[in-house]
Parts: structure tokens; sequence; C-alpha cells
């Protein structure tokens, strides 16, 4: 006799009680896609003995990780179920889909609502980035070039970088710059040899020795 069969077998003849699912949350809202994402959907057992899940979504932009969850995926009670959001398989403006999961007589789904940029959106996003790190570029060789104080060049990378990550920006090397910005504030040196462009895009580079300021 198959696991489903011996579970099916005790429910009915009352020697257990079928096991009851429950997800903490049961619909989420995303305003602005730009990327893929991944996100969560948390799953809380409630009871003993084998049951399986069947795990499928309703929409393309929507893809769940796995399409059955087995007992052995629970650690204990609680199971945490990952899912893609891509963008490239959305329409511009609300898109919606759902997630559903299956036991049995159990069912439950998760609702997803997500806005993808518009391709307007996208480019004015682009050329804020760009403007942002044109402006840490200049910011930074006025600082060099002692035209403006430690601190002045410190606020003004702050609010470019607070631009920059609002418009979705997320290049490693502006991070960088960002640690060594955070560096400069702690210590009275400054760790960086030159901000330079490359190819028309700007590159940071780390000195190996510190250089004083």
């Amino acid at each position: 006799m198959s696991m489903e069969l011996m579970e099916e077998f005790l429910i009915s003849t009352g020697k257990k009680s079928a096991i009851k699912y429950e997800l903490k949350k049961e619909r989420q809202e995303f305003s602005q896609i730009a990327s893929v994402i991944q996100e969560q959907i948390e799953i809380v057992k409630n009871g003993w003995g084998y049951s399986q899940i069947e795990v499928f979504s309703d929409a393309a932009f929507l893809q769940p990780e796995q399409s059955l969850i087995r007992p052995d995926d629970f650690l204990g009670s609680s199971f945490t179920l990952d899912y893609l959001i891509d963008p490239v398989r959305m329409h511009a403006g609300h898109n919606f889909g759902r997630i559903i999961l299956k036991s049995g007589n159990w069912k439950k789904t998760f609702e997803v609502t997500a806005r993808k940029f518009t391709a307007k959106e996208i480019d004015h996003r682009a050329h804020i980035q760009k403007k942002e790190i044109e402006r840490l570029y200049r910011d930074y060789l006025d600082f060099r070039l002692k035209k403006i104080s430690l601190n002045t060049w410190i606020t003004r990378a702050e609010d470019s970088f607070a631009r920059y990550e609002q418009a979705g920006g997320e290049d490693v090397m502006v991070k960088l710059y960002q640690v060594l910005r955070q560096i400069s504030r702690r210590s009275p040196v400054l760790c960086l040899k030159s901000w330079s462009r490359n190819g028309g895009s700007q590159t940071v580079r780390p000195c190996r020795a510190i250089i004083s300021i």
C-alpha cells in the first residue's frame, strides 16, 4: 500500500486527522518591477502523516521554483516556497497572478499583483542613474582639487547614492565607492586612487596605499 493510500485509510477510519496547511500571508503587492526578483511563500503544517502539496501558477510571470512539496521538505512544521517574478513575461502596468497550492481536499491560492515599469519609466531611471554617477565623479574631482571640503563631499555623495539607488541603480563599482566613502567618514585618510571613465562608463579604482587627504 502506498503512503498516500495509507494516509487516506487512516483518515477515513478515524485513526488520525487530515494534515492542515496554512499560509502566513495570502497575497503580496509589488509596486515597481524592473528585473527578476525572488520572493517567498511561508507554509505552516499542522498535524502529522504523509501528504504532498502540488504547486502551480496561473500566470506566466509567476514561476514557483518547485512543483511538488514533499513531507521531507518541511523543517519541522514550516516550509518556505521560493518563486520568481519575471518582468519579461509581464505587460506594462499592473499584472495579476496566483500561485495555487493543492493537497487532497485542501487548496489555497497566493495572489500576486505586480506593476512593471513602462519603457519611458525605464529610460528615465537610466537617465537618473547616469546623471548621479557623473555627479559623483565631478564632486570627487572637486574634492581632490580641494574645491570642496571633506564634509561637503561626503554629504553630496550620500545624496547622490540615495538618488542613484532610488532609481534602481545596482552597479557594483558604485557600491564600492559608497563603501570607500564610509571609510573616509571614519578616518582622516581616503583609500581611493581614482574615479575614471572607461569607454564612457565610470569605474572606481581602490588604491593599494592609503592616500592622505
